[in-house]
């Protein structure tokens, strides 16, 4: 083996460090992912998954195998484990957890795209408020209207009242915020299902035509 420059092993040292960080992070990480309204139970998935726990290991015996190759004075073989290491989180641990997110935060919306689909009544039109979600048309195998905001609902409902009066109803998805700025009270309509920050309705276009009528 060839000696290394003070700043090769300066370098390398550093490296070690960082490894052993990353590991002790990894391990550590359930206990600080905050878990946001969309997916509530995020940490504890997490932790049951075990993913965190086999990040951990990966990167601990990452900066096992690089300190004795570091020992041995083979600076090339501490960048391959490193590479490996990389390699090994990227796969077995950085791509499930991903998927596991993803599957976390839909769940309200899948569930709620479900009872959507029991509840639904006749020709009963389904609207959401809020961002896109694409999956929920996926879940229901069914038309949703989508509304941006809050008040393009109310102008929305307040058209149909009119056009199409029949169904006298629609079921509504969205974020109790979203309700709020669609200017509806609890009172005004049935709430079917809430699921972390999400909230299944079902509403009556005659009660956006009503709120108009008292805002003017």
């Amino acid at each position: 083996s060839l000696p290394l420059s003070p700043s090769m092993l300066l370098s390398s040292l550093f490296n070690l460090l960082l490894l052993i960080a990353l590991a002790t992070a990894i391990f550590l990480a359930p206990e600080y992912i905050g878990s946001g309204p969309a997916a509530p139970d995020l940490p504890e998935q997490l932790q049951e998954s075990g993913l965190m726990v086999r990040g951990g290991m990966i990167w601990s015996l990452t900066a096992i195998v690089a300190a004795l190759l570091l020992w041995r004075r083979w600076l090339f073989g501490v960048w391959i484990v490193n590479l490996v290491g990389f390699l090994a989180f990227l796969i077995f641990v950085l791509t499930p957890t991903f998927l596991l997110v993803d599957q976390v935060r839909q769940l309200p919306l899948r569930q709620l795209s479900a009872i959507a689909v029991q509840e639904k009544q006749s020709s009963e039109e389904l609207i959401m408020i809020g961002f896109k979600k694409p999956s929920v048309v996926f879940y229901t195998q069914q038309p949703v209207t989508y509304m941006s905001k809050g008040k393009k609902a109310r102008n929305y409902m307040k058209e149909i009242a009119v056009t199409q009066p029949s169904p006298p109803s629609v079921l509504m998805l969205a974020r109790n915020k979203r309700l709020k700025k669609a200017k509806l009270k609890p009172e005004q309509y049935t709430t079917l299902a809430s699921l972390g920050p999400y909230k299944l309705i079902r509403v009556s276009k005659q009660v956006f035509v009503d709120n108009s009528k008292i805002k003017n």
